[in-house]
């Protein structure tokens, strides 16, 4: 990494007072080879109180050669304090194809895979490369295969195998999930084209019961409830919506 950048991210959870002890540290020092020394704070909406606090210090005095980047999707969750002191720049999302092209140039996917990553982005390579790294993508395939399969074992038996996953990334599949469920509606309705990389089923009825489905189901795990139960139940609903 540059001498001259930090990058903050959430440890677990939040960003702690810690990380921001760390920045305080790191501008009592010129830059050794930039004109500044850059603090990029990722997903800025997970400061605790404590921590949003203390980097309220820095930005209400910083030394003339910091900049501070702070970056969320979720600009209501920062502090107003750090908002009034700061610049809201907002970011477009990349055409798709400049994402596929980097996937399948700078990653080496195949050109259906990278369509896909592409597509399921929404216009942020982070998140790409995010869908990429995890896996999921081959997650995402068994889960639809398995709820279209009338054995009732391969349901549970990928409902078990998803339930070990953590947190975020059961977040990050039921994201994947939501988007697929609706592309699929899509489809069967105005023909619009689908992701090349993921099975095709049509999908009958109002894809908004499904989609409440999912988030349903996304709140019950931040419950701790019965993970795989909740997941069987999710490829229920599926199965049920690609026969009626």
């Amino acid at each position: 990494m540059h001498p001259d950048l930090m990058v903050i991210y959430p440890e677990k959870r939040d960003i702690r007072i810690d990380s921001i002890r760390e920045i305080e540290r790191f501008l009592r020092y010129r830059p050794l080879e930039a004109p500044y020394r850059v603090v990029l704070i990722l997903e800025a909406d997970k400061l605790n109180l404590e921590a949003g606090n203390a980097l309220l210090k820095s930005l209400e005095e910083p030394p003339l050669y910091a900049l501070f980047l702070l970056l969320t999707e979720r600009v209501s969750q920062i502090l107003p304090t750090i908002l009034s002191r700061t610049q809201i720049v907002r970011f477009i999302p990349l055409p798709r194809e400049i994402i596929k092209n980097y996937l399948m140039v700078w990653r080496g996917f195949e050109e259906a895979v990278a369509e896909t990553l592409a597509e399921l982005s929404l216009g942020s390579l982070g998140r790409a490369l995010e869908i990429a790294d995890s896996g999921l993508l081959e997650e995402l395939n068994s889960f639809i295969k398995a709820a279209t399969n009338p054995k009732e074992e391969v349901k549970f038996k990928v409902a078990e195998k998803l339930a070990r996953l953590n947190k975020e990334s059961l977040d990050l599949f039921l994201f994947l999930l939501t988007l697929w469920i609706w592309k699929s509606y899509l489809k069967e309705r105005i023909n619009f084209p689908f992701p090349k990389a993921l099975p095709e089923e049509s999908l009958k009825g109002n894809p908004h019961f499904l989609i409440r489905e999912v988030a349903q189901a996304k709140k019950a795990l931040e419950y701790y409830l019965n993970p795989e139960l909740t997941l069987y139940v999710l490829m229920k609903k599926i199965e049920s919506a690609s026969k009626s």
